[in-house]
């Protein structure tokens, strides 16, 4: 029917996503106060890659991370997919323009690397591991 919505709504476009978000307190395991901008694009990255994607019903399968994946792997062929698989996550996010991950090495059984980022926000330099103690965790 003609007239219900105004002619400028664009219902397929999807929105953009907000870089205003509630900051998350990694050691107290709290949420406190507001963060945005650079802050929070580094938070949201931290976020996805620390999910593993196809594990959570609430994400849709374009979001998390497939590192945990690797978990079981031979460690040259983690070190081989290391890179791919995190720039594969942050490069979900709409706002991410451009993600390099490089220096990944292991010791023992964890995996390391690092990933720069540019986004809207500004330029970004995360850590990123997984294995060793079995819970992954990425941050700067």
């Amino acid at each position: 029917m003609a007239g219900l919505l105004p002619e400028t709504a664009n219902l397929f476009s999807g929105a953009a996503q907000s870089s205003h978000t509630w900051k998350i307190d990694w050691e107290n395991q709290r949420l406190g106060g507001f963060i945005s901008g650079a802050e929070a694009m580094e938070q949201a990255l931290t976020l996805a890659l620390r999910t593993e994607r196809f594990a959570h019903l609430i994400y849709g399968f374009g979001y998390g991370s497939e590192l945990p994946g690797l978990i079981g792997r031979g460690m040259d062929y983690a070190l081989a997919a290391a890179p791919a698989l995190a720039e594969e996550a942050v490069l979900a996010d709409s706002r991410v323009r451009s993600a390099k991950a490089t220096n990944f090495s292991a010791e023992g059984n964890l995996l390391t690397g690092e990933i720069a980022v540019e986004t809207a926000a500004g330029n970004l330099s995360l850590t990123v591991s997984e294995g060793g103690n079995g819970n992954g965790t990425a941050g700067i």
